[in-house]
């Protein structure tokens, strides 16, 4: 139930209803979700996993880990405000579920199509919400979403000749809400444009390593660095000692780089 109430996770799991709505974006209903999920998470990590099977056992660690990086993402904040406030994801939301609808939905194409209208008529209200949430968002995921937005026309063109193949009865309310919603795309994308962004996404110490858990890694910072150097030094004299046996083979000078070598 926690997992269903967005509408795109509905479709990746098969139920096929509801899926002409949008996540509602606001703060709100973030707020509701989360809640949802602590209490979800106090369930899962409430069962005695002794009575599990190994599957079983294996399904509770990733459910744990879902809800835990979902509660991350929700409660973390950075350059002193939320991650939502500083993420703007509406093109994620607004072009995802109708590429899934195309692709990967087994339902005869006008009842597809009916859905896909929905969301078009839904798309003004919700980028209007999307927008009032947003406050200095991150430069990079400003540019992502600007860049993701720009491809939407494109997936509505691939709409439109479907329900021109299919010969869709209600074709010209489709290329009304269509032209509707792209000029509210288009707004909204003028607005992100002019909006302050920051360059800045430092999350800090305590916040990265409660990820690191969310996400099933127990090693501390300290040894993943130690890790990464090891790494780095035994790759470079595996490449040093490759590149000394191809001058020797090769009768090449001995200041030749392994740069010059690849």
């Amino acid at each position: 139930k926690h997992k269903v109430r967005v509408p795109i996770n509905r479709l990746t799991l098969g139920l096929l209803d509801g899926l002409g709505e949008l996540t509602d974006p606001s703060a709100e209903a973030e707020e509701t979700a989360l809640r949802s999920a602590r209490t979800l998470l106090a369930r899962l990590q409430g069962v005695d996993l002794a009575s599990l099977s190994a599957d079983e056992a294996i399904d509770h660690t990733l459910a744990v880990q879902l809800l835990e990086q979902e509660l991350f993402w929700g409660e973390a904040r950075f350059n002193g405000r939320s991650h939502l406030q500083q993420t703007p994801m509406a093109g994620d939301e607004l072009g995802d579920g109708v590429y899934l609808m195309l692709v990967n939905d087994p339902r005869p194409a006008d009842q597809r199509l009916d859905d896909i209208l929905a969301r078009l008529l839904a798309t003004p209200a919700f980028l209007e919400r999307m927008f009032r949430r947003l406050h200095t968002p991150v430069a990079r995921w400003t540019a992502r979403e600007l860049s993701t937005l720009d491809g939407l026309p494109s997936l509505h063109d691939t709409v439109e000749r479907l329900a021109e193949e299919v010969h869709y009865p209600k074709l010209e309310a489709l290329r009304a809400a269509r032209a509707t919603a792209e000029a509210a795309i288009t707004r909204y994308a003028e607005a992100l444009r002019a909006l302050p962004t920051t360059p800045h996404l430092h999350i800090g110490v305590e916040q990265t390593e409660r990820l690191l858990r969310a996400k099933g890694v127990t090693l501390s910072l300290d040894a993943l660095h130690q890790l990464a150097r090891d790494f780095v030094a035994r790759n470079r004299d595996e490449v040093e000692a490759l590149r000394a046996r191809l001058v020797g083979r090769y009768d090449l000078p001995q200041d030749t780089t392994a740069e010059a070598l690849q």
